[in-house]
């Protein structure tokens, strides 16, 4: 499959989102809970029916590709194409009435990224990315900051979670207060999509989301949003990003200018 599909898949990936971004609204008020994960991390009814939805838009598009979702699990095929899927980002939210939250698609090709899109549902933003054909939002190209002075950075942070060890918990922070010192300004936050997006955009030049914090599919189209907007992303440690690295290594995301210097800093962690 050459770089056009690629951007025809993107542009799939994108009405599909949209359409299941509609289908969450409409059920946010009436949605249930239909199991738990742990302690509060739950799934509802909304969940399956945005998955129902765009794997079915799926299949009729493209029967031969498989599919990765959040709650389904995978679905294989004899094909080099896999959509990776999180028909609700940001579920816990959703059902405690917030509502801003994302429906995320990613296509990969033999386990590289070459497609993705992101609907935020309350904002009504669309990502969409494709290999070699840059980023847009809304339909506009965007480009990561030109920011190489990290004292005039604004750099996101997913803070680190309970269920992780202690040792990791407690560096995790330390790199934290070290970059509340070196940076303009921290912006911590949980929703890593909306603020991956930012550093596509340029309103954030760099984003670090500590390993064990979320999965894979949370990530995955904003990985290639910010690659194509001329940004960089690695784990932690600077090696390059694959789903398993993910897990032990974390992500950095950031402009080129600063990818080196925020190495330093965030590589003692892992």
């Amino acid at each position: 499959m050459n770089s056009v599909d690629y951007r025809g898949l993107a542009r799939d990936a994108g009405s599909f989102v949209k359409k299941a971004g509609t289908l969450l609204a409409q059920q946010q008020a009436s949605a249930k809970i239909r199991g738990y994960k742990d302690i509060a991390d739950i799934v509802t009814t909304a969940d399956l029916a945005s998955e129902t939805l765009l794997v079915s838009l799926i299949h009729k598009k493209y029967p031969s590709h498989s599919i990765d979702s959040e709650e389904m699990g995978v679905k294989k095929q004899d094909s080099p194409y896999v959509w990776i899927i999180d028909p609700l980002d940001g579920t816990k939210e959703y059902a405690r009435g917030i509502t801003e939250y994302n429906c995320l698609i990613a296509v990969a090709q033999n386990d590289e990224l070459v497609a993705g899109a992101m609907w935020r549902e309350g904002t009504h933003d669309l990502h969409i990315c494709a290999k070699g054909h840059g980023s847009t939002l809304n339909g506009k190209p965007i480009m990561v900051s030109a920011t190489s002075n990290l004292k005039k950075s604004f750099v996101g942070f997913h803070i680190p979670v309970g269920s992780l060890s202690d040792a990791l918990i407690d560096s995790s922070m330390a790199l934290m207060r070290d970059l509340i010192g070196r940076a303009y300004r921290v912006r911590p936050g949980w929703d890593d999509a909306r603020l991956l997006g930012w550093v596509a955009q340029g309103v954030l030049d760099a984003h670090i989301v500590i390993p064990g914090t979320n999965k894979w599919c949370d990530i995955a189209p904003a990985v290639l949003l910010v690659t194509e907007a001329g940004g960089t992303v690695s784990t932690m440690k600077g090696n390059p990003l694959t789903p398993e690295r993910y897990k032990t290594e974390g992500l950095l995301a950031s402009n080129k200018q600063l990818q080196a210097i925020l190495l330093n800093r965030t590589k003692i962690v892992v």
